[in-house]
């Protein structure tokens, strides 16, 4: 390859994620497929965080995860099954990422929609030689994909489509008109299409081969796949002041941008039932209260008031933690948890609490024990300097039951990791948890 005029400080060193796409498409050549979304000039261009859709002959399935696993520089793979698509994840040595998503047919929900054969008979190969789907076939794909899950379609693809020559724009213009009534004018107009997820609906569900027997079919293989791509619940904990919070969103957004992930954040417990104070105060002045009080504050020291109100958390701990699991993590979504049970062992007078903690500790046993815990602490110094909510005393007190809890349960809960870590870096924290829980991904 000719050397770039660009000065050797300006380039980036090449990702193994870059060099996989690369080289991979040239070696499936000689297999049926379909490239969803391609809207680059060359692979070179998708960027860092895109994920690959492509349509293939579900008979070849095999021959596709063979090649995907296979490339230079991958540390793991993932594979989740579905009945119309399979989700292959693949982890880079250098801590790139790629999702490649091969379907086989095209499905929202119970709803079955285009042609999967007819996509592949008509694919066109581009410049590159890439297999990649008629325009027409492309937005029709993009704009179902969209309306359907009632959001907007992305400026992206507005702006392909300005791009593209009149005769070609007139040609999507028609094939949507006469097989789905939708209008675009020259310019688009992407941005009406999200109303016209309920007319889709409806012309889905009144064709062929959403009726009868296939319909049913089609409900059938819905449920079954809905809960097929599970994802892990990742704990934060931390005395405050530790960096929790600003850890936690940098994490979030993280697992967002880069792994595309759905990231659910809960504070502490399920919350299938609410804050014990919303009985006097109402759910929004309750929790308006309990973000403005400081921790610790609680005057309470009856005993058995703090057995009555552990009580109700423990019950939503064991009734929530059900509920949790089979609405977020087996569709799919990453849990965290803005604190967890362990604050009731080490900390029960932050929740106005005064029990034993060996008690509150051996009740656990019947609580879920996430994948992936994080103890965040610093140095009472550095914790002072950040908030000073709590006195030294505290910090050091609080810092050293966490990290013997978490010592304890490391050694006892081998399935599960708990991972101590002093945070005075964000990047170096980061990099941590990312590894945690690329490991826990299975």
């Amino acid at each position: 390859m000719q050397a770039s005029k660009i000065s050797e400080t300006t380039l980036q060193p090449e990702t193994y994620r870059k060099a996989f796409i690369r080289d991979f498409f040239p070696g499936i050549q000689h297999l049926r497929y379909s490239f969803l979304k391609y809207l680059y000039a060359t692979l070179e261009d998708i960027p860092d965080h895109s994920d690959i859709d492509l349509l293939i002959d579900k008979n070849d399935l095999s021959l596709w995860l063979e090649s995907l696993i296979a490339g230079d520089g991958i540390y793991k793979s993932r594979i989740q099954r579905t009945s119309f698509a399979t989700y292959v994840e693949i982890f880079f040595e250098d801590g790139s990422f790629l999702s490649v998503d091969l379907i086989y047919q095209f499905k929202w929900r119970t709803l079955v929609f285009m042609n999967p054969a007819e996509v592949l008979d008509q694919s066109i190969k581009n410049e590159e030689g890439i297999k990649v789907a008629m325009p027409e076939h492309m937005f029709e794909y993009v704009i179902l994909f969209f309306s359907l899950n009632d959001c907007e379609v992305p400026e992206k693809y507005h702006t392909h489509f300005l791009s593209l020559n009149k005769i070609i724009k007139a040609s999507i213009r028609k094939y949507l008109m006469n097989k789905y009534e939708i209008v675009l004018s020259n310019k688009g107009d992407f941005i009406d299409l999200r109303k016209k997820q309920l007319d889709l609906q409806n012309r889905l569900t009144s064709m062929p081969r959403n009726k009868a027997f296939s319909a049913l079919k089609h409900r059938i293989l819905y449920g079954m796949d809905l809960f097929k791509r599970r994802n892990p619940t990742i704990t934060f904990t931390g005395v405050d002041g530790a960096g929790k919070s600003t850890i936690l969103y940098e994490f979030k957004q993280l697992l967002t941008e880069k792994y595309r992930r759905e990231v659910v954040v809960l504070r502490q417990r399920p919350s299938l039932l609410p804050i014990l104070s919303s009985f006097k105060y109402g759910k929004q002045e309750a929790e308006k209260r309990a973000a403005n009080t400081l921790p610790r504050q609680g005057t309470n020291k009856n005993r058995l008031s703090s057995l009555l109100r552990f009580l109700w958390y423990f019950t939503d701990y064991i009734l929530g933690q059900w509920y949790i699991e089979w609405k977020y993590n087996r569709r799919g979504k990453v849990l965290l948890y803005d604190r967890y049970y362990y604050d009731y062992i080490v900390d029960s007078r932050r929740a106005n609490i005064v029990l034993s903690a060996s008690w509150i500790r051996r009740l656990f046993a019947f609580v879920f024990t996430p994948e992936v815990n994080i103890l965040l602490y610093a140095s009472p110094d550095l914790i002072l300097s950040r908030k000073q909510e709590l006195s030294r005393e505290d910090i050091e007190g609080l810092t050293e039951r966490m990290l013997g809890l978490f010592s304890a349960y490391d050694q006892k809960y081998r399935h599960s990791v708990f991972l101590p870590i002093e945070n005075i870096h964000l990047e170096e924290t980061l990099q941590r948890i990312e590894s945690a829980y690329v490991d826990s991904c299975k």
